[in-house]
């Protein structure tokens, strides 16, 4: 059941206020639910840029707030 770690990470960007990564997570989701594993594999590249963009941001704010 991969797309229950899509939720959790869903929750977090929610949190966050990821609002791109919230969303694609949603997408990829449902995706998963419907078992469109063709529609994910399309997602996933720009699913991982985000990911990453997130990373970034987040290191950088820990960095300047330790």
């Amino acid at each position: 059941m991969e797309f229950l770690e899509v939720h959790g990470l869903k929750g977090i960007a929610a949190i966050i206020s990821a609002n791109e990564l919230t969303n694609q997570s949603f997408e990829l989701e449902m995706m998963g639910k419907s078992e469109n594993i063709d529609s994910i594999q399309l997602l996933l590249p720009d699913f991982f840029k985000y990911m990453q963009k997130v990373k970034l941001c987040a290191e950088n704010f820990i960095e300047e707030h330790a």
